[in-house]
């Protein structure tokens, strides 16, 4: 697991050495274990690219960036079937001169071209110099674990992992996007490609860029097919191909040359990434969990505990205080982009507690977005049974279906599917955010038609809505706040769940095998009930359950004040001054909403951040 980063000057300007280190300065905390560069000198297109390694497999070997003929790599995250892709190799006759997950990957690319992706089983985020074509090849996983940014306008390239790490080269205009600005205080993120700044990309998962001279190729490898054909095995079938399928995802998921462990919530689905690591693992599994004290938040850990000692692991819980909560202002300056997910702050600081023990943690993160845990989720379902019904019984039990549940998409039964998804879904109701913009005309890429087109397609509406969430919020909020928290604090954290293989999988598994009787995940219920207490089982989703106005009253007087900058937020261009005063005052004002300051605050503490070491 590592940092990347390089400049790619196509008119032939040398790179600066001094911006390339300043790059991988940003980044240390990704990659405190090692450092390597590469600075090309031939006429013509010139590439420089940068390294910051988190040493995870292959401790002696595997420095980077590697080269090989005229192919020169840069590669973060895992490639967790290597071993078996080296067997394939070795068989045909050729010879590795280390035992790296990145030389197999290296030598892959340069026999199969693009098509070696499809043979990855992994997490990853790399790039490939051509000294020959004089092009850069960019690729990231099928669901986007790792991140990958990148600013081209034609005559230079710049690429990171992290944005902070983009801006250090000195190429990228400091212009903030007013649809992605809107975006992240909206929905708490910015769906793919876009981002908060106007010339900054993402590389969507499950694609791969080639860039040239003023030309840019993009070519998608993986996606899921809405037209296959839906599983239509019994129940006990579907369970033991879905138990198989996480057993060898967690199995891949335990290669690594240094102490491992994992997350465990109590819940459903860290529990049952436990009990499978515990049956393939020879020594005892180390479990680490986080508590809440008294009034900051729903504390799971004496459940967490209680599957601990089911499955016999070696337990270590941290407790969360406000004194904790104080130390809020260290994670955004190690935010790859700006995420307002409060969650991350519990993350971080869990990352930070299991890092004394281990570099590589397993997680729980998409059990509740594949198989449907959370909710929400059930307002899809509840839609479809009334839309079934004769038109006679629709209003009613529309009506009744309507009180099953709170929020948004409960109140427009029937009418919720991956079209309105998005709409259902805002943190903050437009009304109350378009003072803050100045009153300008809304725009929104998560609200656009493109981008639910995709997942619309789906006949089955529940997995129509759970891929739209695939292609946005899961990769752009959730996988984004766990890699920032965890690889902030140089920790690895590992999702089987995101197994391509499991993925694919859950979405040909029709909406009875996920909610049924009122009640989500029921196929992954019926797994973990195989090696699980029933009522670890039966348990409630409740996840990071976070008090945020406590959250924020509990951060020293002062500091408040200096993170929610009102001159960095009016720098932007995009936001109204006087009405983030007057949101300010209300905020903090008796009965006021303190939480919508967050993404402000967010916004504010990453701008701060990117100009500390």
């Amino acid at each position: 697991m590592c940092g990347i980063c390089g400049i790619i000057h196509f008119d032939g300007r040398p790179p600066s050495a001094d911006r390339l280190s300043a790059m991988t300065g940003a980044m240390v905390h990704r990659g405190p274990d090692d450092e390597g560069r590469y600075l090309s000198s031939e006429a013509g297109p010139r590439a420089a690219l940068g390294f910051r390694r988190l040493s995870i497999i292959d401790l002696s070997e595997g420095h980077q960036p590697m080269r090989r003929g005229r192919n020169v790599i840069v590669f973060n995250g895992e490639i967790y079937n290597y071993r078996e892709l080296r067997r394939e190799e070795e068989s045909a006759g050729f010879v590795f001169q280390t035992h790296s997950d990145t030389e197999v990957l290296l030598h892959l690319y340069e026999r199969y071209g693009e098509d070696c992706l499809k043979k990855l089983n992994g997490m990853f985020a790399f790039a490939v110099w051509n000294e020959d074509r004089r092009d850069l090849f960019l690729a990231r996983d099928r669901l986007g674990i790792k991140p990958l940014y990148y600013f081209y306008d034609g005559k230079t390239l710049a690429f990171a992992s992290e944005m902070k790490s983009l801006l250090k080269s000195g190429e990228v205009p400091m212009t903030f996007d007013p649809a992605g600005v809107r975006d992240f205080y909206t929905f708490r993120f910015v769906p793919g490609p876009h981002s908060v700044l106007r010339d900054v990309k993402k590389v969507l998962p499950g694609r791969s860029v080639r860039f040239a001279a003023n030309r840019r190729t993009e070519r998608e490898y993986w996606t899921l097919d809405p037209a296959a054909e839906l599983r239509t095995s019994s129940e006990d079938d579907l369970a033991d191909e879905l138990e198989s399928l996480l057993e060898d995802a967690v199995r891949l998921q335990l290669v690594s040359d240094v102490p491992l462990g994992v997350f465990l919530s109590g819940g459903v689905d860290s529990s049952l990434v436990t009990a499978l690591m515990t049956k393939l693992c020879a020594e005892k599994v180390r479990t680490f969990s986080i508590g809440f004290e008294s009034g900051t938040g729903v504390d799971e850990s004496p459940r967490a505990r209680r599957v601990a000692e089911f499955l016999g692991t070696e337990h270590h819980a941290f407790t969360l205080t406000e004194k904790e909560l104080g130390r809020a202002a260290s994670v955004f300056s190690r935010m790859n982009e700006p995420v307002a997910d409060p969650t991350i702050l519990p993350t971080a600081l869990l990352s930070e507690f299991a890092r004394r023990e281990v570099k590589v943690v397993l997680t729980g993160e998409g059990g509740d977005e594949l198989f449907a845990g959370y909710n929400r989720y059930k307002a899809v379902v509840f839609s479809g049974w009334v839309r079934a019904l004769p038109a006679p019984l629709r209003p009613m039990a529309g009506f009744l279906l309507r009180r099953a549940g709170h929020g948004a998409p409960f109140r427009a039964i029937p009418r919720v599917d991956a079209g309105n998804w998005a709409a259902l879904t805002r943190d903050f109701s437009l009304d109350a955010l378009r003072p803050l913009f100045g009153g300008e005309p809304w725009t929104s890429y998560l609200e656009s038609p493109e981008t639910s087109a995709p997942s619309r397609a789906f006949p089955d509406a529940l997995n129509g809505v759970l891929d739209f969430e695939r292609r946005t919020s899961l990769t752009d909020r959730l996988l984004m706040k766990v890699d920032m928290a965890a690889m902030g604090r140089s920790l690895e954290a590992r999702p089987p769940y995101l197994d391509h293989r499991v993925v694919e999988f859950a979405f040909r598994v029709p909406d009875g095998g996920k909610i049924r009787r009122f009640k989500g995940k029921r196929l992954l219920r019926k797994v973990a009930e195989r090696r699980l207490p029933a009522d670890i089982c039966r348990t409630r989703k409740h996840g990071f359950i976070v008090p945020l106005e406590k959250w924020m009253k509990a951060i020293a007087p002062g500091s408040l004040e200096e993170l929610l900058d009102e001159d960095l937020l009016r720098s932007t261009g995009v936001f109204d001054g006087a009405a983030v005063l007057a949101a300010r005052e209300k905020a903090f004002a008796p009965g006021g909403d303190v939480g919508f300051l967050w993404p402000l605050i967010v916004l504010s503490g990453w701008i701060k951040g990117l100009n500390e070491p």
